[in-house]
């Protein structure tokens, strides 16, 4: 059957009398509707409140500040370890739980000066963080998580071992990335 011979054609409903074609399209269109997905739209908002840092955070000694970036500058030499047991800023938590964090070397700038480089956090109770690298890793390396989390209230060192190549000169810059909850 051919859609010609449906639109001459015409069935009775009731009284009246419609064309087949226009029956078969309307059972098609409410098939089409009972069958088709039903969806609904659900909306959400955000509301961000700006705090001026998130619960771990980075605490300077000197300063006795918090802050969430900082700049540290050490000398290094080559076929030398040096160790900075303290360096200038330390990691803190300021909320009222413990805080899921994690650490990750991001980069480093001139990767035939370093040796071996080795980072710890730490306080009188506890090691949380401790990576050492023999050689210089593909980067940013994997994030290493604290464990424990950092304590509420709790001060932590951070402490840190260079080594330099033989053939050590210039400069190099790392960059480590801490990852924490924002509140």
């Amino acid at each position: 059957m051919n859609v010609k011979s449906l639109t001459g054609k015409k069935i009775k409903i009731r009284r009246f009398s419609v064309p087949l074609l226009a029956v078969l399209l309307a059972v098609c269109l409410a098939t089409a509707l009972v069958l088709g997905t039903a969806f609904v739209i659900l909306t959400w908002n955000i509301s961000a409140t700006v705090n001026a840092n998130p619960s771990v955070h980075f605490w300077s000694w000197s300063g006795s500040s918090a802050a969430n970036l900082f700049t540290y500058s050490v000398n290094i030499y080559p076929s030398v370890t040096t160790i900075d047991k303290n360096i200038t800023y330390g990691i803190t938590n300021s909320g009222t739980a413990l805080k899921s964090t994690n650490m990750s070397w991001t980069s480093c700038s001139t990767s035939g000066n370093i040796a071996s480089l080795g980072i710890k956090v730490y306080n009188n109770t506890a090691i949380l963080y401790q990576q050492y690298w023999t050689s210089i890793p593909s980067f940013p390396t994997p994030f290493v998580a604290f464990s424990p989390f950092p304590s509420p209230g709790k001060y932590y060192t951070i402490y840190m071992n260079i080594t330099g190549t033989s053939s050590a000169s210039g400069s190099s810059t790392f960059v480590f990335t801490l990852q924490a909850p924002a509140s």
